[in-house]
């Protein structure tokens, strides 16, 4: 160093200035191709980006249809909520066919295809699902529902007060979205929001024109930033 030092000090002007050019010309070379290195790799990354884009949009259109798939093998199923446990498996298909008769939507047992409880982790819940070979009778008892406000199930077993419920079965992605439209409903995000005939609906405002999702991102809109 003592002698680089040295032979600097001994270096008139235009050796120095020659000196200095031949460092600014090396490091312009490199800086140049440093530059067109980034410019070849802020191209891969420009061109990496489109195309994962494009993979998932691909699997956001896949799952959509997934979605619409899984609710629509649904369409014949309706999910009864409310009916206790005591109604044991036994009499829990007289039960519902009851039920069904107190709100003028009575439907003979052979257009039934199956009634059970959902099981909730290890023990039954008290929710039903019952799966009809009808789609007529399916939208019958749904249009009638609002009666089951009014109805006595004290002959029935069941406790006064108890509330019934009856909705459309929704598969497990629908779940989630109507989950999340529950927390974006309290967070005043959406004014309202349901489901029929498979379909989830959501309106932002009271006046807003009505949403269809059948995909999660689907929700990000009414996100704040969305």
């Amino acid at each position: 160093m003592a002698l680089q030092e040295t032979a600097l000090l001994e270096m008139n002007k235009k050796q120095l200035v020659s000196l200095v050019l031949d460092y600014q010309s090396k490091c312009d070379g490199f800086f140049s191709k440093f530059n067109d290195k980034l410019a070849v790799i802020e191209s891969d990354l420009s061109i990496a980006k489109n195309v994962n884009s494009k993979l998932l949009e691909k699997i956001t259109d896949l799952e959509r249809r997934m979605n619409e798939s899984d609710q629509y093998s649904r369409r014949e199923c309706l999910e009864i909520s409310g009916i206790p446990s005591s109604v044991n498996n036994d009499i829990l298909e007289g039960t519902v066919l009851t039920i069904l008769e107190k709100i003028g939507s009575a439907v003979p047992a052979e257009n039934i295809e199956a009634i059970h409880r959902l099981k909730l982790y290890n023990n039954m819940s008290n929710k039903v699902i019952m799966k009809l070979s009808r789609r007529k009778d399916v939208f019958r008892i749904f249009t009638s529902k609002n009666k089951l406000k009014g109805i006595d199930l004290s002959d029935l077993n069941i406790e006064k007060g108890t509330k019934i419920y009856i909705n459309e079965s929704l598969c497990n992605a629908y779940k989630s979205m109507w989950n999340e439209c529950k927390s974006l409903k309290t967070r005043g995000l959406i004014h309202s929001y349901w489901v029929y005939n498979g379909k989830l609906s959501i309106k932002e405002k009271e006046d807003s024109k009505i949403i269809n999702a059948s995909h999660i991102n689907d929700l990000k809109q009414f996100l704040p930033g969305g």
